[in-house]
């Protein structure tokens, strides 16, 4: 930064380092016309409606329909894991990770889920999506994987992607200690 930025206003330079993306920049640029997201095409109502809530003051407009053979009724569930707990020094929540397995054997052995695609994504890293995603490769088949694109990861991961059917994982719940606590699942 001090070799090639240093010609740049000290509030400006500090936006430019890695960390930082363009809207951070545009933030301290440009604070006094911010522009705020009206439209929203990419999720369907339910899936937005938390977003829209608490950041856009209920005055996110959501234009995306879903076509009939989208649609999954309910749209968004959300599954207490009463056993759930992070083993010490890990980001492993071992009864979410098994009731994600159990919840995709459950759907990929259902005709009506014929065609869907399913995600997982972990907010608190790659450890977590990477250890259902072990277990998804040993207890379905191949086909079954390819069939259902299954992917696991974090946020990243799906970073302009989709999939039909996500399930959303904690892992813990914020501020219990590291052994056996609920947590949340979130499916999608």
């Amino acid at each position: 930064m001090a070799q090639y930025l240093s010609n740049q206003v000290p509030v400006y330079r500090s936006q430019m380092s890695p960390d930082r993306s363009i809207y951070d920049l545009f933030k301290v640029v440009f604070a006094d016309s911010s522009v705020m997201l009206k439209e929203h095409f990419r999720s369907i109502a339910p899936i937005i409606e938390f977003s829209k809530r608490e950041f856009y003051n209920h005055e996110l407009i959501p234009l995306r329909k879903a076509k009939p053979s989208e649609r999954l009724d309910p749209p968004l569930i959300d599954v207490y894991v009463t056993d759930g707990y992070r083993l010490k020094g890990s980001d492993i929540n071992p009864s979410e990770v098994r009731f994600i397995v159990d919840e995709i054997k459950f759907i990929v052995a259902d005709p009506a889920y014929k065609g869907k695609t399913i995600g997982v994504v972990s907010l608190l890293g790659n450890k977590q999506a990477h250890n259902i995603m072990e277990i998804l490769n040993k207890e379905l088949d191949e086909t079954v994987m390819t069939a259902f694109d299954i992917a696991c990861g974090d946020a990243r991961t799906f970073q302009g992607k989709e999939r039909d059917i996500m399930f959303l994982s904690l892992v813990v719940v914020p501020g219990a200690p590291m052994h056996k606590r609920e947590t949340l699942s979130l499916s999608v």
